[in-house]
């Protein structure tokens, strides 16, 4: 086989349109950050065994994103943004409807080539819905993480594993979020169509616009979710890059019959420092507390720190 083109190379006008949109995102993306930076513990919701995970491997574990208890997820936001792109595209001359049906067609090649994976946490620490959904129904424990381990940094030298980004669930469909992007977008890109000195280079300013705009939408997709789940009050780290580049880090666990890929990433700080308190499900036992503390002081961390919790349930 021959070797693929290399991609044209866009001339200063439309590189600096290009990083006009790129600027953007970048300074949006910190922004979000800074609002969105946590000063409480948050919780996630686990059986013992990944309580024993946690201690022992020092990793929080990133499952792909439709594998999650929202069906819909990603594709519910994206599948919006799509419909936006096509109505510009109706209401756009040619060159608008060609820039948007390319922003589609990226979108959905993006949902095929790319891989989305989800650490989850919530910021109530004692709720009766995710004891039974996801804490062994109340017989599991609710583990506190420190602020710390949510603090985004902006370092170069991160793995592969490592690099996320902190995002509080959105309860409701993301339109605004959407259409701002696109709008963004588009407008810069009908700025370019006269700088272009070629179809094939307006053709590759118009992919590599696209390109970027795929980035915000699936940010904003994969923070979004049905108000049936608002109670959960979810706090994501989001984790995403093309599924080739993912390969070498990807590990599998069984849930039931389906395999469930997922990512292990380190604790960006001691273990000490992450385990800001353990609550025990209401459903544990009498001796859950006392053999959680155990397993801690192993680990050298303080027992005092473990709680029972205090609604009154049964499991069956």
């Amino acid at each position: 086989m021959g070797k693929a083109k290399p991609r044209l190379k866009l001339n200063s006008k439309l590189r600096a349109l290009v990083k006009e949109f790129s600027d953007w995102w970048e300074t949006s993306s910190k922004a979000l950050d800074a609002a969105n930076a946590v000063r409480e513990p948050l919780y996630h919701y686990t059986d013992t065994a990944g309580l024993i995970g946690v201690l022992d491997n020092r990793q929080l574990w990133f499952t792909h994103i439709q594998h999650l208890n929202d069906p819909s997820e990603l594709q519910f936001g994206a599948r919006i943004a799509a419909e936006m792109l096509e109505d510009q595209a109706e209401r756009g001359n040619d060159a608008a409807k060609m820039f948007c049906d390319m922003a589609k067609r990226t979108l959905t090649l993006g949902s095929e080539v790319l891989g989305f994976y989800v650490a989850s946490f919530s910021r109530a620490r004692d709720d009766l819905g995710q004891w039974r959904a996801y804490g062994d129904n109340a017989r599991g424990v609710s583990i506190g993480f420190a602020p710390k381990l949510f603090q985004i940094q902006y370092r170069t030298n991160l793995g592969l594993n490592e690099k996320t980004i902190l995002a509080p669930v959105i309860y409701a469909n993301r339109d605004d979020d959407h259409r701002d992007a696109i709008g963004r977008a588009l407008e810069i890109a009908m700025r370019g169509v006269r700088d272009a000195t070629s179809p094939e280079e307006g053709f590759e300013f118009f992919r590599e616009l696209s390109t970027l705009l795929a980035v915000p939408i699936f940010s904003y997709s994969m923070s979004a979710k049905d108000p049936a789940y608002e109670n959960e009050r979810e706090v994501r780290l989001l984790l995403s890059n093309d599924l080739d580049r993912l390969a070498p880090v990807l590990s599998s666990r069984a849930r039931g019959s389906r395999l469930v890929p997922f990512i292990k990433s380190p604790l960006p700080v001691p273990l000490r420092q992450a385990i800001a308190g353990i609550v025990v499900g209401p459903a544990a036992g009498k001796l859950a507390k006392g053999a959680v503390q155990s397993l801690l002081r192993r680990h050298k961390i303080s027992p005092d720190i473990v709680e029972v919790s205090r609604i009154p349930y049964v499991a069956h």
